[in-house]
């Protein structure tokens, strides 16, 4: 669901979110109406927080030079989607940092409050002798302040101290080794140390029975697998001579061109990508993304996603365009002009050839 646009960051609520939170209103409606409100404040400070924990990460990430999409809030936190991660460590140290930073300041700026300024009710929200007695899950649930300094906290530490991938704390812990191990093999030993950290919570997890647990440790070890298979991926191309892998007549169309006209293309040339050249640059089509019952009059320009030309040298690029992006093809340039485009198939093909020892030209590239 999209919500609107930050500092030109498209944010969104997964569907996923939408669900829970109206299953948990129905729910809560019939067996515990009293506990409806104060649940999904609950809800509502959490997702807040979340997403300007999310917002600093995005601000950072923009200022070291990082082009962020979009936010996407999820029932367990919020992902912020960047074309690509720095491979410099201090910048990603910085970026990683800044989510858990704003957490704690928020805690701080909390607990000065309350002590500065006693003659506010703030009993009834932090820290008296009757939250203590109820207990945590009392005042979480009846003093928003508490709420506030409670998600913050947890919120801040769990993300900062879990050096597991793609959390904040593996980011962190990631940055520390490559500063003096490299990208490649710090993502390596990050990775294992967050595939073993999900087991062991997945473990607990199940125990506790404890589904939340659960959740996040699936969440860690496919992110964990991911970071590491790109990493490595990333490391296979810059070594390898991309021009082999160009398609040198891509299918073309003019952007006044109909979608109907598009598609009789890619069937007749047996592609399922094809390039849009557009007044000012080139877009891409590709078959899947397509809906079934799209308008076929509409024109090309209307509905092509607007592609980056990237230099063939630039091989670290061409990778976050493909697989990072989810693009399929990336449109390659040799001194400024459409060389051709490089399609996932084809470096998933050299991949899996560099695998089996077969032969690939090798070469030094810019991996900036």
């Amino acid at each position: 669901m999209y919500l609107g646009r930050i500092f030109g960051i498209s944010v969104e609520l997964h569907q996923t979110f939408v669900w829970l939170v109206a299953l948990m209103a129905i729910f809560l409606a019939v067996m515990e109406p009293g506990q409806l409100f104060s649940n999904l404040l609950l809800i509502a400070i959490l997702f807040a927080t979340v997403f300007v924990h999310e917002l600093f990460h995005s601000a950072v990430a923009i200022y070291k030079g990082v082009k962020v999409s979009k936010i996407i809030l999820l029932p367990i936190g919020g992902v912020s989607v960047a074309d690509e991660m720095p491979e410099n460590p201090k910048d990603e140290f910085m970026i990683a940092i800044a989510g858990p930073l704003f957490n704690f300041v928020m805690v701080i700026l909390i607990v000065l409050a309350v002590k500065v300024l006693p003659s506010l009710p703030w009993p009834y929200f932090l820290f008296s002798e009757g939250i203590t007695a109820e207990g945590v899950n009392f005042a979480i649930m009846n003093y928003p302040l508490f709420a506030l300094f409670w998600v913050n906290l947890l919120l801040g530490a769990f993300n900062l101290f879990l050096p597991a991938l793609p959390m904040d704390g593996g980011r962190v812990f990631r940055a520390l080794l490559a500063s003096r191990l490299g990208f490649l093999r710090a993502t390596k030993i990050a990775a294992s140390v967050s595939i073993f950290l999900a087991i062991f919570l997945f473990l607990l997890g199940f125990l506790l029975q404890d589904l939340i647990v659960l959740i996040i440790a699936v969440f860690i070890y496919f992110g964990a697998v991911q970071e590491r298979d790109f990493a490595k991926l990333k490391d296979f191309v810059g070594r390898i001579d991309l021009k082999e892998a160009i398609n040198k007549r891509p299918l073309k169309i003019k952007g006044s061109a109909t979608l109907k006209e598009a598609v009789e293309k890619m069937r007749k040339g047996k592609e399922t990508s094809i390039v849009v050249v557009l007044e000012n640059g080139y877009g891409l089509i590709n078959a899947e993304d397509i809906p079934e019952k799209a308008d076929l009059n509409r024109k090309v320009s209307e509905i092509c996603e607007k592609a980056e030309l990237i230099p063939v040298e630039r091989a670290d690029k061409i990778i976050t365009a493909i697989f990072a992006k989810k693009a399929q093809v990336a449109l390659i340039s040799e001194k400024g002009r459409l060389k051709g485009t490089i399609s996932e198939t084809e470096i998933n093909k050299m991949h899996a050839l560099a695998r089996l020892d077969i032969k690939q030209p090798l070469r030094k590239v810019d991996q900036r």
